[in-house]
């Protein structure tokens, strides 16, 4: 199969969602390289499907689509409830990282489907990948922290942020990785896509229990119904998925 630029573009966005700490802060927005990579891949998708004249869209964009109009819905009722200009900023930084992020998986997933079989196995493996290098990253750090009081951050993320990038945060390393992996690790084991889909569902769904469970005892509440309550939202968007075509 012989990549095009929309193709190499999508590879380098999933290669870097888990490298969070390099980013730049602007008033308005939080420049993540995931944010930069992923805004280049929808503008060149746009362009070459009006170039083409080309708006069809497979179901499951579509039914991504109807989610992303949903949730925009009860992001924008959010705005009546911010009380200071602090609260805005903070508002307006979320609502464009969260448009960025969910119009790539418009794109993406019509972009996948379009391609073919080969396209999304490369980009499971490249999502890996970079997960990998990051964990390889934090393990160095770790060393050298640990070993000679070094933090890598302030020589490696500091000079190419401006200073702006998250330094020191072998937690968020560790968050990341933990969130993601799981739920990636099925489609390099399952030759068969449907079962490897299934099987990441799940995996989904005991980590949102999970979550729930601890989410409630974090908050002093009955942990158990929480939980469920974080368990039926994922049965629900795990089954529209399905019903569409996931």
């Amino acid at each position: 199969m012989r990549l095009n630029r929309l193709d190499w573009l999508l590879l380098a966005t999933l290669v870097v969602p888990t490298w969070e700490k390099i980013r730049w802060e602007t008033p308005a927005v939080s420049l993540t390289i995931t944010n930069l990579i992923a805004s280049a891949f929808i503008a060149v998708f746009v362009l070459d499907r009006l170039s083409r004249r080309d708006a069809a869209l497979p179901t499951a964009s579509i039914a991504l689509l109807g989610f992303m109009l949903a949730f925009a819905a009860v992001y924008l009722a959010g705005y009546f409830d911010l009380r200071d200009r602090d609260a805005f900023e903070f508002w307006v930084k979320g609502i464009v990282t969260w448009a960025v992020h969910f119009a790539f998986l418009i794109c993406a997933c019509a972009h996948v489907v379009r391609r073919g079989r080969d396209l999304f196995i490369r980009c499971v493996w490249a999502f890996v990948a970079g997960m990998v290098v990051n964990c390889v990253y934090g393990a160095v750090q770790l060393v050298l922290q640990v070993g000679a009081g070094v933090n890598l951050d302030t020589l490696v993320v500091g000079p190419l942020t401006a200073g702006q990038g998250k330094q020191g945060g072998l937690g968020v390393f560790l968050l990341v990785l933990l969130a993601t992996l799981p739920v990636a690790l099925p489609f390099l084991f399952f030759d068969r896509l449907y079962v490897a889909a299934r099987v990441s569902d799940l995996t989904a769904l005991v980590m949102l229990f999970a979550i729930g469970l601890r989410l409630g005892r974090h908050a002093g509440r009955s942990p158990l119904p929480v939980g469920m309550a974080m368990l039926v939202i994922g049965v629900l968007l795990s089954a529209a998925a399905i019903r569409f075509g996931g």
